[in-house]
């Protein structure tokens, strides 16, 4: 949850001002998560822009009184596994499209948006983690990306948040 935290405190400004709402939903005890801290940051503020970006294009030439808004949760995962899901309303995506969104240089954002390079970045990252993330989309209605990580062996017996050099990972 450290690392949740760090990460939106470093950009949550950025997706508030406009007028984005951030909810946060996170699990009080996860297990213990080593990780190199600035790359799963990187991997959180990447998969929140893309959530902002997306409630952005949803919302940008239209009149609704709906809100974007990013939903923020970590909970634990069977098999000794912690996951971060960043759920947002915005534009979605299409099914044809979700095998592809991993790889470099892809990308669905209009031109001069995006390199295609933020969610390719993010999943070597979390594979240099043993972890994964997995994307979920309905068009029109919005995202899910959860960021799946191991729950550190060598750590496991200690409180959570207590060990040194740990990252506690979002559940």
């Amino acid at each position: 949850n450290q690392i949740v935290e760090k990460g939106l405190g470093l950009i949550a400004y950025q997706i508030e001002k406009n007028k984005i709402d951030i909810v946060q939903e996170l699990s009080p005890s996860l297990p213990t998560v080593l990780g190199n801290p600035q790359g799963l940051e990187q991997i959180l503020i990447n998969l929140l822009l893309n959530a902002k970006d997306a409630i952005e294009e949803k919302y940008m030439d239209n009149d609704s009184q709906e809100k974007g808004k990013i939903i923020v949760r970590t909970r634990a995962q069977p098999g000794k596994f912690v996951a971060v899901d960043i759920i947002d309303n915005g534009c979605g995506i299409e099914p044809e499209k979700i095998p592809s969104i991993f790889n470099p240089f892809f990308t669905s954002k209009k031109v001069g948006k995006g390199t295609g390079m933020g969610l390719s970045v993010s999943l070597g990252i979390a594979q240099s983690h043993r972890g994964f993330i997995n994307a979920e989309s309905t068009p029109g209605q919005g995202s899910i990306f959860s960021l799946i990580l191991p729950v550190s062996a060598s750590v496991s017996e200690e409180p959570a948040g207590e060990t040194v050099g740990s990252t506690n990972k979002p559940n």
